[in-house]
């Protein structure tokens, strides 16, 4: 697996916490402008009603199989409610959703602050199915002891 050439954490999310965390595929910060799973870059933002923070920042080497690349990509979202792309292949779509996070497919060039304003927009006025449900899981796993995981919580 090759790991994340460069990461940088932004804010402690310690201090603040937010509703959901959201990730984006950019190579500039500020549009959603590639694909998944050949996105070279990721922004992660906290989000809140009235705030969005950026949290954490990756980029990534292209030197890697498919498989490894979607791996990394998926490890360093992980906790995300969601994920915005211009696009994403079924594999990928696959592996996120089984690890609880939503791919959202945007026109090549939105504009993430439009989409994080969306976002506020949306959990203000009552999010819908996808976003009340990860508000939701976001709320449980923090409320949980250290070594949680969603599997401890299934019941028959």
């Amino acid at each position: 697996m090759v790991p994340v050439s460069r990461h940088l954490n932004v804010i402690r999310e310690e201090e603040t916490p937010y509703m959901i965390r959201v990730a984006f595929a950019t190579n500039d910060g500020a549009t959603v402008n590639e694909h998944f799973g050949s996105a070279r870059a990721f922004s992660i933002y906290g989000v809140t009603t009235a705030r969005c923070d950026l949290l954490s920042v990756a980029e990534f080497s292209l030197d890697a199989s498919e498989d490894d690349r979607l791996q990394d990509r998926i490890a360093f979202i992980s906790g995300c409610a969601a994920v915005y792309s211009y696009a994403c292949g079924a594999s990928a779509i696959r592996r996120l959703i089984a690890k609880g996070i939503q791919p959202i497919r945007v026109s090549e060039e939105a504009q993430i602050s439009e989409l994080l304003a969306a976002l506020q927009r949306e959990i203000e006025r009552g999010p819908g199915s996808w976003l009340a449900k990860a508000i939701a899981r976001q709320h449980l796993l923090l409320k949980q002891p250290a070594g949680y995981s969603e599997a401890d919580s299934w019941e028959e």
